[in-house]
């Protein structure tokens, strides 16, 4: 490792809202205009040898569309998010009990069929694409 130092802290609230770039075109190797992008969000603590040293950080609220909740959380290894638990206390802000647990409720059922898609994922990812496009 060049630099086994750095800690990333990789903000991945958008993940779910991946599709491909407008200007692709299929002829030049791109994705074509309905796509959604076969590469899809790549995990920053999935690359090689970085899980050690990644704290990813997610919210409900662009996602689900209730950026009014403030909830959120942080994935890594449990060192890590041990510190993070320890800031917790002196943070300025703190989600209702009621928020936090309709996202566990929303997030339970985000991988089920939504509105004729395969899931909320896929529903909210072609929404996107279709206002791009449109």
């Amino acid at each position: 490792r060049e630099n086994p130092q750095i800690t990333v802290v990789s903000d991945e609230v958008y993940k779910y809202v991946i599709h491909s770039d407008a200007s692709a075109k299929p002829e030049d190797g791109g994705a074509d205009a309905g796509s959604l992008g076969s590469e899809g969000h790549v995990h920053f603590a999935k690359l090689d040898g970085m899980w050690d040293r990644t704290l990813t950080v997610s919210s409900a609220g662009k996602t689900f569309s209730v950026t009014g909740w403030q909830v959120g959380w942080v994935i890594g290894p449990s060192r890590m998010v041990r510190d993070v638990q320890t800031m917790l206390p002196f943070v300025q802000f703190c989600a209702s009990t009621p928020m936090q647990e309709a996202l566990v409720s929303v997030l339970k059922h985000a991988d089920q069929p939504y509105k004729g898609e395969e899931t909320y994922y896929d529903w909210l990812r072609k929404g996107y694409v279709a206002k791009r496009d449109a």
